[in-house]
């Protein structure tokens, strides 16, 4: 196997040509650019990068999921407000090492760009919040609850309280 490691700036791809990648991933990046415009040229970049109908792999920490995590597991509520607006929605500050997405937000962003959604999925869904719980269950309790989250992880009305979303999709033909 050939692997040709090289680092780089997910906004300028620059080392790579069009259509270069059967499958691009885009696991990071968006959440540690604070700015539309960065998030729009990382998106733009690896869509240039991917061939037709590559699949192209981008994820990103969701707003509700940071509130809850900030306050059930640390108990920050006054942190919260001071990162937050009146709605509750974090501001995106580069100090704060992460930026935060609404799922419907991101989905409309996507629908600008030359590709097809092909899956949205919440890569932990509410799990990550009851660890220690999961971390006690036996072999059939713990696949009851994989069967749970597989049966849910694309349910939209769930999505938000995922940390994370994968969102997958297909390059279309320009």
């Amino acid at each position: 196997m050939n692997i040709n490691v090289k680092q780089g700036n997910a906004t300028n791809l620059s080392m790579y040509e069009d259509n270069t990648f059967d499958v691009t991933l885009c696991l990071g990046p968006l959440y540690h650019l604070f700015t539309e415009e960065d998030k729009r040229k990382a998106i733009s970049e690896a869509i240039r990068v991917t061939k037709t109908n590559g699949i192209i792999y981008f994820s990103f920490i969701t707003n509700d999921a940071v509130m809850l995590a900030d306050v059930l597991r640390k108990g920050n509520i006054k942190r919260v407000a001071e990162l937050s607006d009146e709605q509750f929605r974090f501001k995106n500050i580069p100090e704060e090492i992460f930026s935060t997405e609404y799922v419907q937000e991101f989905n409309k962003r996507m629908n600008e760009y030359n590709v097809k959604c092909l899956h949205n999925v919440a890569t932990e869904g509410i799990l990550e919040e009851f660890a220690e719980y999961v971390n006690k269950l036996d072999e059939e309790e713990y696949e009851i609850l994989i069967k749970y989250h597989l049966a849910t992880c694309e349910r939209e009305d769930l999505m938000g309280f995922s940390s994370h979303v994968l969102y997958i999709c297909k390059k279309e033909k320009e």
